[in-house]
């Protein structure tokens, strides 16, 4: 395992367990050298979001908006190194389902139900990925309607 599969193993066990400006020292760290680091990028982002969830009290407007407009930077970041990357979509559809557009995450949903189909046509085992998208789309659609 290499340092910086180390250091990234420490910043998830540090997100999970709520010491998130921690996690994100670690991974601000990774980017410094390696800013296409696929990894750091969704695990900042991820912990962003987390940080936001899990904050006791409200958290100023100006720092909630700033820490999501980092997340969706990231995830987008992830989808211009890798463009079919499924995580980085599922994360980007999240993101606009739960802090923004929720139309346009059912855009972004069924993007990913599409690419994860067509990797299921080619004999990528996406089943719990795919089921899942599908699940989080419908449940959006409702949320809509």
């Amino acid at each position: 395992m290499s340092t910086s599969d180390e250091e990234l193993s420490d910043a998830r066990m540090l997100t999970l367990t709520g010491e998130y400006q921690g996690a994100l020292s670690i991974v601000a760290r990774i980017l410094q050298f390696d800013p296409y680091n696929i990894e750091a990028l969704r695990l900042r982002g991820n912990t962003l979001e987390l940080m936001m969830l899990g904050s006791l009290g409200p958290v100023p407007a100006a720092d909630k908006a700033t820490d999501l407009d980092v997340a969706l930077n990231c995830y987008e970041a992830i989808l211009k190194i890798v463009p079919g990357d499924t995580l980085a979509m599922k994360d980007l559809a999240d993101h606009y389902s739960n802090y923004r557009d929720k139309r346009y995450a059912l855009e972004l949903y069924a993007k990913l139900i599409y690419v994860l189909r067509e990797k299921a046509a080619s004999g990528v085992d996406v089943g719990d990925e795919l089921r899942d998208a599908i699940e989080d789309s419908e449940f959006l659609k409702s949320e809509i309607i």
